[in-house]
Order: structure tokens, then C-alpha cells, then sequence
């Protein structure tokens, strides 16, 4: 087995150990509103196809079919625990569906999607130009790759996270970022800091990676989650 399937394989245990822990409901709350902003900025006209790469538990799947009654949302996850409970929790949505695979072989057809939304994965993709080369096969001409990421080398406290992951990740930053897609001939339709719009509740606040306490939780989020967005011609 070569690195990188390794490295897949290590993806895949692991976040079918977060499904068994119920860690996909953290996820749904901790990117929220950072997420239906992204979604918000989508434009959605109702009758588009959209891809949630990443998708966990299906949460961002779900918000997006609810803005597509004449359209259809596909959710793709490495982990078949989450897609398991993916399929379990959308099964009255009729417009969205669910398929357990990697980034870097989608089993799509070329130019199939308008939108495709990545939320917090992207930098979990052992080799990206693959990965990008995939995204530009299966987007529609003219159709935007939506990459919401919280760890970036900007935000100085997530650099403590890949050290206590148990998966290697990437830590590029917001130049990296742009450069990955350019150089795949991708047009930065925007790159921005989407800043979370809920109250921080000092009550609620528990010591994490990188923000042991309140003050340094709120200068954390205060930097916000990164979206580079890109649109595909031709």
C-alpha cells in the first residue's frame, strides 16, 4: 500500500471513529453560520446541482436541498459510518442523496455541477492537485468550488492543531490558497473571512487546541474561517 493510500485509509478510520463518537453534530454547530453565509453567498436560483464535498452527517446537504425544490444536492464522505448516518437523517429530503468515496476519483460525470462546497476538509486531501483536478472535471463551465477552511496559517491558533491530530493535514495559507487554483486555471471569484455572527457566551466557553482561555477563544474567532471561492471557464 503506497503512502497515500495509507494516508486515505487513516482518513477513513478516522472519521468513522468521529461518527461513532456523535462528532458530527460538533461539527454542524461549530461551522454553522459560517456555512449558510457561504451558502447565502451561493446565490441559489432553486434549480441547480450542488456537490457538499466533506459532508459529514449531512448537515450542509441538507440546508442546500432546502434551497433547491426544482434541484439536487449530492453529499460525498470518505467515512461510510457518516454517510450511514448521512442517509439515516435525510431520508424524508427527497432531493438529496449520499455516496461514500474519496476527493481524488469522483464518481461523477464531467460537468455535472453548478456549485461544490468544501467545509473543513479541504486540507485533509493527502495530494490537492489531484483533488483540484476532479473538482474542475465535475463543475459546469462557469461553475464556483466553495472552500470554507479554519485552519490557515493566518489564524497563528490553529497551527497548534496538526500536532494533535492523528492524520496529517496541510497548513497552507491564504496565498497558497489561490495559488493551488490558478495554477489549475481557475479563476478567485472572492477570498474572504467569514466571521461568525452568533454571540460568544463566556459560560459556554470550554479550553480547546489553541484557545485555552476565553480571551484567546475570542481572538481566535475573531480571525474567522477563510473562504476562497473560484469559478472554472471553458
Amino acid at each position: 500500500m503506497g503512502t497515500i493510500d495509507r494516508h486515505k485509509q487513516q482518513l477513513r478510520q478516522e472519521f468513522d471513529q468521529w461518527a461513532e463518537a456523535g462528532r458530527g453534530e460538533g461539527m454542524r454547530h461549530g461551522h454553522w453560520d459560517m456555512t449558510i453565509q457561504t451558502i447565502e453567498k451561493m446565490q441559489l436560483a432553486g434549480n441547480e446541482t450542488v456537490l457538499d464535498m466533506g459532508c459529514g452527517n449531512g448537515w450542509a446537504a441538507r440546508e442546500i436541498a432546502k434551497k433547491l425544490p426544482e434541484g439536487q444536492v449530492c453529499g460525498i464522505d470518505i467515512s461510510e459510518k457518516m454517510i450511514a448516518e448521512a442517509r439515516e437523517r435525510s431520508v424524508a429530503v427527497v432531493n438529496a442523496e449520499f455516496k461514500t468515496t474519496g476527493a481524488d476519483q469522483l464518481p461523477f460525470q464531467e460537468k455535472t455541477f453548478d456549485h461544490i462546497l468544501n467545509v473543513e476538509s479541504f486540507y485533509y486531501y493527502p495530494d490537492l492537485d489531484p483533488v483540484v483536478t476532479e473538482i474542475s472535471r465535475v463543475l459546469k463551465p462557469g461553475g464556483i468550488f466553495w472552500c470554507v477552511v479554519d485552519l490557515y496559517r493566518e489564524n497563528p491558533y490553529s497551527m497548534t492543531w496538526p500536532e494533535k491530530l492523528n492524520v496529517p493535514v496541510h497548513t497552507l495559507g491564504e496565498q497558497e490558497y489561490r495559488e493551488i487554483f490558478t495554477r489549475a486555471d481557475f479563476t478567485i471569484h472572492m477570498q474572504e473571512r467569514i466571521i461568525d455572527r452568533r454571540p460568544l457566551d463566556p459560560e459556554k466557553f470550554k479550553s480547546g487546541w489553541g484557545t485555552p482561555t476565553f480571551e484567546d477563544y475570542k481572538k481566535y474567532k475573531s480571525l474567522g474561517s477563510l473562504l476562497t471561492a473560484v469559478r472554472k471557464y471553458g
